[in-house]
């Protein structure tokens, strides 16, 4: 006759089969209380991951919203109105509409003629109470539109102060001078100097020559063909200076 039906005795302490916890109890107790939960839970989940737990859970799911009813709207109008699920709805709705444009239009059209007249009571109740928020909201939602329907974008920040900078006529004159294979910012650059040259002077004529003066101290303060002088190291660290080089050529090092 085997162990079933009989209470089996108690053993000594050992360890369980998980974790280092004492446990004293019968024999067939290999785990502790937190570390059985634990395996417990890990089981069901893998079963509910097989097709015959998907399809039991699915079962359970719905014989549980047939009989409670209530209860089930009231956890789903809970959840949606929940961050998590105001955000899966709305994505739901987004992806909805890009996939299905014409069943969303016929949505709309059948929800406006249901509900139109108390949804606009509601808007205008709400735009009675806050007058500036909405007046700021609609502002910006017309700025969008607008640019929307022109296929354009924001423009940058300082967009609209390069545009007015190159309607002046001194300022398109010189940057028409300065080459074009240079880099924006030092094109800017020397026009900023030409253009203070030309006032210090009083003069705007032969701005070339004043663009190659402009060109040549931005050369020297920022560029890497800037003036070196002799005394200079021919490299970082060394005692050689190019000095040195032009003195003693002999004394260079061997190529």
């Amino acid at each position: 006759m085997g162990s079933f039906g009989r209470k089996l005795k108690p053993v000594g302490e050992r360890s369980c089969a998980n974790c280092p916890t004492i446990i004293n109890g019968p024999a067939m107790k290999r785990f502790c209380t937190p570390c059985a939960k634990a395996r417990s839970s890990e089981n069901r989940k893998a079963w509910l991951a097989t097709p015959a737990g998907k399809a039991k859970a699915k079962a359970t799911r719905q014989a549980w919203d047939a009989a409670n009813k209530e209860d089930r709207k009231a956890k789903h109008d809970a959840w949606r109105k929940s961050p998590r699920g105001r955000e899966l709805v709305k994505a739901q709705y987004h992806r909805f509409h890009a996939a299905h444009p014409e069943k969303h239009r016929e949505y709309s059209a059948r929800n406006y003629a249901k509900n139109g007249a108390k949804q606009l009571a509601k808007r205008r109740q709400q735009i009675k109470d806050n007058p500036e928020f909405w007046r700021a909201y609609f502002k910006a939602r017309y700025q969008r539109e607008k640019l929307r329907k022109r296929g354009t974008q924001m423009p940058e920040p300082g967009e609209a102060f390069n545009a007015r900078l190159y309607e002046n006529e001194l300022f398109a004159k010189v940057i028409a001078a300065i080459p074009r294979g240079l880099d924006d910012d030092m094109r800017k650059d020397v026009a900023s100097a030409t253009i203070l040259a030309i006032i210090e002077c009083g003069s705007a004529d032969h701005i070339p020559a004043k663009v190659k003066v402009a060109m040549r101290d931005h050369r020297r303060m920022f560029d890497r063909y800037k003036t070196v002088s002799i005394d200079a190291p021919i490299y970082a660290g060394s005692n050689r200076t190019i000095g040195d080089n032009l003195t003693y050529p002999e004394a260079r090092p061997a190529t």
